[in-house]
C-alpha cells in the first residue's frame, strides 16, 4: 500500500511508485524506445481519401484507427486521476497515453512527411455527463502561423483519439470545414460563422481518430442529460520535420520521454490552458514547478516567441 502522509503534491508528482499505485494496469517506462506490435495501417485508397479530406475539409477521421485493448484501461486511468482530484492531463505519465498516437505514424507519415516530430502539446479530456460538462470554447489551436505550404500541404496537424464513444449527446466535436471559413488560411485570427448550416458535428466511436490542420475553427460540445458517462479522449500535436519548429522542445514520435520530460510537458499545458481548465492556485503553483524539472515549453508564433508561467501566456524575453 503506497502512503501518501506527509508527502507534498510535488512529491507525489515526481514519484512513478505512486502514479502506478494509482493505476497499476499501466506502466510509465522512464525512458527509451517504444515500439508497438499493434500499429494502424494505412491502405493506399483510405490513405488518399484521408489526405484528400484534410485538403478539401480541414479535417478526417478514421474508425477504428487504434487497437482497442488498452482502451479500457485507459479510460479507467483518467477516471481514477479525477476521482482523485487530480487533472485528468496527469494520464500522459503511463506510456499507454503516448504509445497509443506512437501507432499512428502511418497516418502522419502520409501527411507530414516521414521525419516529422511530436510537439510538447497534449491534453485529456474529460467532459462530464448531464449537461454540466464541455469541451474547450470555439477556437483555433493556431492561428499566429500560415499553416499551409505552397502545395496546399499541411505544416502542423492535431490528432484526437476518442477513448470513449462521442455524441452530441455526450460532447462530440463540432468544426467548419475550411471550404466555408472565409478567414481559413490567410486571415486565422479572426474567428466566426457565417451560415451555422455549414457547422459539422463529428461523432465517434471509441479507438477513432481526428486529425485536422491546427488552423481549423472547432470546440468540444457540451454534454447533455441524456448523456450517461464522461466522454474521455486525448489529442496532441505534431508538425513536419522539414519546417521550422512551431514549438519547442520537439520530441522523436518514436521514442518515450523520460518522466521527468513528461511532467514538464504536461504541467506546460496546464499553465497554457489554465483558463479552460480552472486551476487552483495550488495546481497553478505545482504546475510551475513541474515544468521546471525539464526544458521549458516555447511557442515560436508570430509576435512571440511566447513561453506559459503562472499567469498564462507571455512574451519571452529575447537574449
Amino acid at each position: 500500500m503506497y502512503n501518501t502522509q506527509g508527502k507534498t503534491f510535488f512529491e507525489l508528482a515526481t514519484d512513478r511508485q505512486f502514479w502506478l499505485h494509482l493505476n497499476p494496469q499501466l506502466k510509465i517506462t522512464d525512458k527509451g524506445s517504444a515500439a508497438s506490435n499493434s500499429r494502424f495501417k494505412l491502405s493506399p485508397e483510405l490513405g488518399r481519401l484521408t489526405n484528400e479530406n484534410l485538403q478539401h475539409e480541414g479535417y478526417f477521421k478514421i474508425e477504428k484507427a487504434v487497437a482497442p485493448g488498452d482502451l479500457a484501461a485507459m479510460v479507467q486511468a483518467v477516471e481514477k486521476i479525477r476521482d482523485e482530484q487530480w487533472p485528468v492531463t496527469f494520464s500522459f505519465v503511463y506510456d499507454e497515453f503516448w504509445l497509443k498516437f506512437q501507432e499512428l505514424s502511418s497516418v502522419l507519415s502520409l501527411i507530414l512527411g516521414p521525419e516529422y516530430k511530436m510537439m510538447p502539446t497534449l491534453y485529456t479530456f474529460c467532459v462530464a455527463p448531464g449537461g454540466q460538462g464541455a469541451g474547450f470554447l470555439p477556437h483555433r489551436d493556431r492561428s499566429r502561423r500560415k499553416l499551409l505550404r505552397p502545395d496546399g500541404q499541411t505544416v502542423a496537424m492535431n490528432i484526437w483519439i476518442s477513448l470513449t464513444d462521442a455524441s452530441p449527446d455526450t460532447g462530440c466535436i463540432y468544426i467548419l470545414p475550411v471550404q466555408y471559413d472565409p478567414n481559413f488560411p490567410n486571415n486565422l485570427t479572426t474567428y466566426g460563422v457565417t451560415n451555422y448550416q455549414d457547422i459539422r458535428a463529428l461523432p465517434t466511436k471509441a479507438g477513432d481518430i481526428l486529425g485536422w490542420n491546427e488552423g481549423v475553427y472547432h470546440w468540444g460540445g457540451r454534454s447533455s442529460k441524456h448523456g450517461t458517462y464522461s466522454r474521455i479522449s486525448i489529442a496532441a500535436s505534431f508538425q513536419r520535420g522539414d519546417s521550422a519548429a512551431l514549438e519547442t522542445p520537439l520530441l522523436l514520435p518514436n521514442r518515450l520521454p523520460s518522466l521527468k520530460q513528461r511532467l514538464s510537458i504536461i504541467a506546460a499545458q496546464l499553465l497554457r490552458y489554465q483558463a479552460q481548465a480552472a486551476l487552483s492556485p495550488t495546481v497553478r503553483q505545482l504546475a510551475v514547478d513541474l515544468q521546471a524539472l525539464d526544458e521549458r515549453l516555447v511557442v515560436n508564433d508570430d509576435g512571440g516567441p511566447y513561453i506559459y508561467d503562472e499567469s498564462g501566456e507571455k512574451i519571452q524575453k529575447r537574449r
